[in-house]
C-alpha cells in the first residue's frame, strides 16, 4: 500500500463517518436500543467468530515476546463474550441523554435553552482491551455518534470480528455500516493520519503506547484514561490485618488493570512493625518485589526473587503522609490513589490534599467502569472537561437554542 493510498484510506473512512454522523445523531431512542439489542444477540450467536479472532491475536502476541502486552486483559473466553453481549443490553436500558433539555432562561428579548447533543465522530485509539472496545461501541451508538477504532495491531483480529458483527446489525437496521469502523492500519501511522483530520474528528479517547504519541499535544478534545502507577499508602496508624487484606486483594486482581495497585507506599514505622507479616503475604501470594533502598534495609529478604508470570509490586518507604502524597504527585497520573489508616485526621488530609480522580480510604479500588451503576469507559483524569467516569453524557455536548420572545 502506497503512502498516498494509505493516507486516503484513513482520511476517507473518517470523512464517511463525519458525513453520516448527522443521520446517527437524530436516531430515536427506540431505534438505537433495538440496534444495541441486535448486536447483543449477534455476539451471543456468533461468539465463535470473535474467539477465533482473539485466539489469533493471542497467538501472535505470545510469539512476539513483547513483554508489555497485557495478554491477560486481551484474552477472551466464551463467558466474556456473554458479558459483552449483556453490556450492550445494559446500555440499551440506560437513559438516552441526547436531545434532553437542560437549563433555560429569559433575556430581555430572547429565550435561551440548552440541549444535550451528540459530539459527532469519536476516535478510540490504542486500546488493547476488548471490553473497552465493546463499551465504546455501545456508548457511541447510544449517544448517536460515529466511532472509529484504530491504533493497535495487537488486537486487530478480535476488533475486526467484533466490528464485523456490529456492522451486520447496522445493515439489518437499515443503517450505514460506516457508523462503526475499524481503521485499515492499526499502527502509529494511522494515528498520525487521524491527527491530520481535525476537521472531521470531534473527540479522541486514547489508549496507551507509542501509537497515541501526539494525541495529547493536538487540538482535539481528549478524554484521557491513562495507565500509570497506582499507589496505596499504608499509614503508621493503619490496621495491619486490614492493610494486608486490601493490598493483596488489589495486587492480585491483574486482569482488571484499573484496579491493580503496583506501588505500595509504606510508613517506615508500619513496615518496621509488620515486616514479618508482609513478607509472609508476599511469599504466599507469589508477588515479585522491587524495593527502594530504605525498604531493602528493613527487609533484606524481601527482594531477589522474580517470576515473570507473577505480578510485581514496588515498595517505597516514607516518614509521613505528606511525604507519601509528594511521592504520589510526582509518580502518579491523578487516576487512583488510596490510603489505609485508622487516623481520621490523616484520612481527611489525604482526601482533601491528594490530587487524584478517585481517592480510596480503607477500601479496595474499583475499576473505572464500575465507579457508577452505568456502563462507562474508565476514568477521565484531566480536570477539563470535568474528570471522572466516562459515561454516556461524556460523549455529548451542549447546543444553545435562542428564540425571540
Amino acid at each position: 500500500m502506497s503512502v498516498t493510498k494509505e493516507m486516503m484510506s484513513v482520511t476517507e473512512q473518517a470523512t464517511k463517518a463525519k458525513k453520516l454522523s448527522k443521520r446517527l445523531s437524530v436516531l430515536s431512542t427506540s431505534e438505537k436500543d433495538r440496534l444495541l439489542n441486535d448486536i447483543a444477540d449477534l455476539l451471543d450467536s456468533e461468539s465463535e467468530t470473535i474467539l477465533r479472532g482473539n485466539d489469533r491475536d493471542i497467538g501472535e502476541a505470545r510469539y512476539s515476546f513483547i513483554d508489555h502486552l497485557p495478554i491477560d486483559q486481551m484474552t477472551l473466553r466464551k463467558e466474556a463474550i456473554s458479558v459483552m453481549a449483556d453490556r450492550f443490553r445494559r446500555v440499551a436500558k440506560m437513559d438516552d441523554p441526547t436531545w434532553k433539555r437542560g437549563k433555560e432562561w429569559d433575556l430581555e428579548r430572547h429565550h435561551v435553552e440548552q440541549l444535550q447533543v451528540p459530539v459527532g465522530v469519536i476516535a478510540l485509539i490504542g486500546e488493547q482491551r476488548p471490553r473497552v472496545t465493546v463499551d465504546a461501541i455501545a456508548l457511541s451508538i447510544k449517544t448517536g455518534n460515529a466511532l472509529l477504532i484504530g491504533g493497535l495491531q495487537s488486537i486487530r483480529y478480535t476488533n475486526g470480528a467484533i466490528v464485523e458483527l456490529v456492522q451486520k446489525a447496522l445493515q439489518k437496521n437499515g443503517l450505514p455500516s460506516e457508523a462503526v469502523q475499524l481503521l485499515d492500519e492499526g499502527n502509529r501511522s494511522t494515528t498520525q493520519q487521524l491527527l491530520a483530520s481535525e476537521d472531521v474528528i470531534d473527540l479522541v479517547i486514547p489508549g496507551e503506547g507509542s501509537v497515541v504519541e501526539g494525541v495529547h499535544g493536538s487540538t482535539f478534545p481528549v478524554l484521557n484514561t491513562p495507565k500509570a502507577h497506582r499507589h496505596v499508602y499504608i499509614d503508621g496508624d493503619a490496621d495491619s490485618e486490614k492493610a494486608l487484606h486490601l493490598l493483596f486483594e488489589s495486587v492480585a486482581n491483574r486482569t482488571v488493570d484499573e484496579t491493580a495497585i503496583d506501588t505500595l507506599v509504606l510508613h517506615k514505622r508500619w513496615l518496621t512493625e509488620n515486616k514479618e507479616a508482609l513478607h509472609k503475604s508476599v511469599v504466599e501470594n507469589g508477588i515479585n518485589i522491587q524495593a527502594d533502598y530504605a525498604a531493602s534495609q528493613i527487609m533484606p529478604n524481601l527482594v531477589g526473587r522474580h517470576d515473570s508470570n507473577q505480578p510485581t509490586l514496588r515498595i517505597v518507604v516514607v516518614q509521613s503522609v505528606n511525604e507519601a502524597m509528594a511521592y504520589m504527585e510526582v509518580h502518579g497520573a491523578k487516576h487512583t490513589e488510596g490510603i489505609v489508616t485508622e487516623n481520621k485526621a490523616t484520612a481527611e488530609k489525604f482526601k482533601k490534599l491528594m490530587d487524584a480522580t478517585a481517592i480510596y480510604v480503607n477500601a479496595s479500588p474499583l475499576p473505572g467502569n464500575e465507579l457508577t451503576k452505568d456502563v462507562t469507559l474508565g476514568l477521565h483524569t484531566e480536570k477539563s472537561p470535568q474528570r471522572g467516569p466516562i459515561s454516556v453524557t461524556s460523549l455529548t455536548t451542549l447546543k444553545y437554542i435562542v428564540t425571540a420572545k
